[in-house]
């Protein structure tokens, strides 16, 4: 509680910062958040949000990979203004990754109470969450899940599924895991995953897990995760093959000992710090990283503590590899070595090496592998609390020893320099977005022009959604930084039932993802004979459109997917709701 009270002080202020401003990636996050709760105000949860005439005269929505319709402060902004969800939100964050920690510490790696509180606090004041929560890269949050689907997997006790003894641990990691994929987190699963696999790792090594029970978990959590998302990653490769992303450089470091020393610096010290160095050390980089981009801290207190900790510890350490080194904890150890690995040789810079990132999937499509670093973060709270614990000397000072820890970690966390995040780094304002808010419900919502500005209001950017305009010179990742890949095509300012050259003036976002299921190309346009459709779409209603037979699958896979989640959620609720019965009839009728 003292911890949640502190984190509270240090990080409301930028909820907003003074004169109503937030982090400039908010122009992207709460028109699409506004968006989201415009579809919701006129159709309800029964409808999927496919596609959406807010941005760029019409884009898709659900399969836009971005795009988080089904997560929380989506659906926190359905009921709320925007700034009580970011910190309601933020509140909750923050509570999830104390606890996930705390928890996973106790229940996985038995640890003192006091080492685990260590751990979580670590963990809860990661600069990663909550910066990038500055700025307004919210689809970030679920990041904190880490430590939970860790639990889950990791764990030796079973949550029973009636009528079988297991199971409950593989659909509550699955859902966990699919809503990375739904809430925007895409870019970083692969990461997020690996810390999972590495905390795996460490449990191994101590001998606290069942590997043939983890493997059974994760090969099953992973299938139905993927099962639940079938839908939309299918339908967000469809949509992304249109627009590739491999044409950007890859950027990285000179040599090993750099990239070494950037992992080190940026898992430990202020982000403002660590982007100066970065800035001078990084080669081939085509777009600027900001400090939030550097951001992965958890102060030098859990790197201090274990590194002394591995000094203290080194003779045992010795011993354990001539001894205690089995195969299978030597598997271990290199699955670890592996991962740890990882971050910093993909931000190694040769032009041989990079040609070679360049040729694997995935890798190649990034602008930067900076965002690997996130692997290090629960591994580095865990190890803050197993080397409290370890230490023999420390074991009747344990409690000062985690106490100043926990001091030290939120002592930092409160005298950081952020003057960026201040600054430059909140420049969105979010005054329009409240307002709009606030007029929610009051009129039917309609698309009434596709504009580039609107000069009543002034707004600009993807802001213009508030007063019903669609953005034509939209801001959309997917399409290019610089938007190079949009399709303008016959899009102008104007009415979207004005003609020219055949069609309207607005796009059927239809052709984004299934251009030969719906007679049309990649960024086209609703023709004369499809006004009905337009009518539907520009007012916030789902039109006729057709899908591929692949889709159509996808579709009826996470169909199933769900059906099955969520009957074992009902059998999971009526076995515990049973012993929860026979509990009370064998205390107080037996």
């Amino acid at each position: 509680m003292v911890a949640l009270v502190c984190f509270h002080g240090i990080f409301s202020l930028f909820f907003p910062i003074q004169d109503g401003f937030l982090g400039h990636d908010y122009s992207l996050a709460l028109p699409a958040y506004y968006d989201g709760a415009l579809w919701f105000q006129n159709n309800g949860i029964s409808a999927i949000p496919w596609f959406t005439p807010s941005f760029c005269g019409g884009q898709p929505f659900f399969a836009d990979p971005q795009s988080s319709y089904f997560s929380l402060p989506q659906w926190l902004m359905f009921f709320l203004g925007p700034l009580t969800s970011l910190y309601i939100l933020l509140m909750i964050l923050a509570s999830l990754q104390y606890w996930g920690i705390y928890i996973l510490s106790r229940r996985v790696f038995h640890l003192s109470a006091w080492a685990a509180s260590a751990a979580g606090v670590a963990f809860m004041f990661n600069t990663f969450v909550v910066h990038r929560m500055i700025i307004g890269h919210v689809g970030f949050h679920g990041f904190a899940l880490v430590p939970w689907i860790t639990l889950l997997l990791v764990a030796r006790w079973e949550i029973p599924v009636y009528p079988l003894n297991k199971g409950g641990n593989i659909v509550l990691a699955a859902l966990l895991i699919t809503y990375w994929f739904q809430s925007g987190m895409g870019s970083v699963v692969i990461p997020a995953a690996l810390s999972v696999a590495a905390i795996a790792c460490i449990a191994g090594l101590r001998n606290l897990i069942d590997l043939p029970q983890l493997l059974t978990r994760g090969f099953a959590a992973s299938v139905l995760a993927l099962g639940i998302s079938a839908s939309k990653i299918f339908a967000g490769l469809t949509f992304m093959s249109s627009f590739p992303r491999d044409g950007y450089k890859l950027p990285g470091f000179e040599s090993t000992i750099a990239s070494i020393e950037m992992a080190l610096r940026a898992i430990s010290t202020p982000s403002q710090s660590v982007y100066h160095r970065g800035t001078e050390l990084i080669q081939n980089q085509q777009w600027s990283l900001a400090p939030h981009e550097w951001s992965y801290s958890l102060t030098p207190v859990p790197l201090l503590i274990v590194a002394l900790a591995g000094l203290l510890l080194l003779p045992a350490t010795a011993g354990f590899f001539k001894r205690g080194l089995t195969p299978l904890k030597a598997s271990f150890l290199a699955g670890l070595s592996l991962i740890l690995s990882l971050p910093i040789l993909l931000n190694i810079y040769t032009p041989e090496w990079n040609s070679t990132l360049k040729q694997i999937p995935l890798i190649k499509n990034n602008s930067s592998l900076i965002r690997w670093y996130i692997i290090y973060i629960p591994v580095l709270a865990i190890a803050l609390g197993l080397a409290i614990d370890s230490v023999p000397h420390w074991k009747k000072w344990t409690p000062i020893v985690a106490g100043f820890c926990m001091v030290a970690i939120i002592t930092m966390a409160a005298t950081e320099n952020r003057k960026y995040y201040f600054t430059e780094g909140s420049t969105h304002l979010a005054i329009p977005a409240i307002q709009a808010w606030s007029s929610l419900g009051q009129t039917k919502p309609s698309i009434k022009e596709v504009r580039v500005v609107d000069r009543i209001t002034s707004l600009a950017g993807n802001d213009i959604i508030y007063a019903g305009y669609s953005q034509l010179l939209c801001y959309n990742p997917g399409f290019g930084y610089s938007r190079e890949h949009f399709p303008v095509k016959t899009l102008r300012r104007g009415l979207p039932l004005m003609e020219q050259e055949g069609v309207f003036n607005l796009k059927n976002p239809a052709c984004y993802v299934f251009p030969d299921e719906n007679n049309c190309a990649v960024g086209d346009h609703f023709r004369l004979d499809q006004r009905d459709r337009l009518t539907k779409f520009i007012n916030y209603r789902p039109f006729e459109f057709a899908i591929s037979s692949t889709q159509l699958l996808a579709n009826r896979t996470t169909l199933f997917s769900l059906f099955l989640a969520g009957l074992s959620l009902i059998l999971m609720a009526f076995t515990q709701f049973t012993l929860i019965v026979s509990t009370l009839k064998t205390r107080f009728f037996v």
